[in-house]
């Protein structure tokens, strides 16, 4: 039995999508080198900083545009694109605005994908019960919040039940509580017993992808660093890294860390610590204390995706 971020899957997992060494080479600019492997019943994530490449990856998924190194597959989809397409949501980061009530949009969308009398109706109820739509179910475009807006795009593509759903930074705007929900969906909807769906969504929100997403695709100004499953990344690191606030200067902070063979910098919000991997969080915390530094706040980041980005580059991303 296949396992899902830490939780046993009742199916088996499906392939999706899978690409090798995938790129798209612009006069300016180049993606290269995405190798990836998404399947039916789990989340990945894509994570990078703005300009890093997401969203040309995506919009190659989908067909928006043409790769121009490496391959891609779809080893459940059918060859011809126009079928292909039919299995696809995408959901980009600026949302379409739709006309007419939130309902005859659920129905029209479902009619387009084949969809039609007491099964529409039924694929309609089961999406708006799901989401939480029912009180705005003859509402407007102008009459929803963001969250809501972005809640009914999301309906609007389950509602013909797609296979793959791609959504570009679908966090960005959203309070901490609406991404929560949000992704407590997205992992419900993604294990259907009866219709397990693959789900790759971009972000910058990274503690909440290391929670959420099985997988983790990582790329920085256009070069993939990372791609694979989230319990494993950096798991055969030949250091530690730990997050630290505490009322102490850098200057001091090193001192107290030359016994560990530890080394510290400031990434403009927290100290960054990174020692060898035989000093343990408890280890390192108690020698914290002992030598009268008090931590205000402490996170083991040893596995985190967040030891790719900016400010972190003192630990080796291996």
């Amino acid at each position: 039995m296949e396992q899902t971020n830490g939780q046993s899957s009742s199916f088996p997992l499906l392939t999706i999508f899978e690409s090798e060494n995938l790129g798209r080479r612009y006069d300016k600019f180049r993606l290269q080198g995405v190798s990836a492997h998404i399947c039916a019943g789990e989340i990945t994530g894509l994570v990078g900083e703005n300009g890093s490449g997401k969203t040309t990856f995506l919009r190659m998924i989908v067909g928006e545009i043409a790769h121009n190194e490496g391959s891609l597959d779809y080893p459940q989809f059918p060859d011809e694109w126009h079928l292909r397409k039919q299995q696809i949501a995408y959901i980009p980061q600026e949302l379409a605005v739709w006309y007419g009530t939130l309902k005859e949009n659920l129905h029209y969308a479902a009619t387009l994908h084949g969809f039609y009398g007491s099964e529409n109706e039924a694929n309609v109820a089961v999406v708006v019960a799901r989401l939480g739509l029912q009180e705005h179910i003859n509402k407007r475009w102008s009459e929803l919040s963001g969250g809501y807006k972005l809640r009914v795009a999301l309906a609007k593509a389950l509602v013909w039940q797609p296979r793959l759903l791609i959504i570009d930074e679908p966090l960005a705007n959203l309070d901490i509580n609406t991404q929560l929900l949000l992704l407590n969906d997205l992992r419900s909807m993604s294990r259907h017993p009866e219709h397990p769906i693959a789900v790759l969504l971009s972000s910058q929100h990274l503690e909440e992808i290391e929670l959420y997403a099985e997988n983790v695709i990582m790329v920085q100004t256009g070069e993939v660093v990372y791609s694979g499953k989230t319990a494993d990344i950096a798991q055969n690191r030949r250091e530690n890294v730990y997050e630290l606030a505490a009322e102490i200067s850098l200057p001091d902070l090193q001192k107290s860390l030359i016994s560990l063979g530890a080394t510290a910098v400031h990434n403009g919000k927290y100290f960054i610590i990174t020692t060898p991997v035989a000093v343990e969080a408890a280890a390192f915390l108690l020698h914290l204390l002992q030598n009268g530094i008090t931590p205000h706040h402490f996170k083991n980041i040893s596995q985190s995706i967040k030891r790719f980005f900016n400010g972190y580059s003192n630990a080796s991303a291996s």
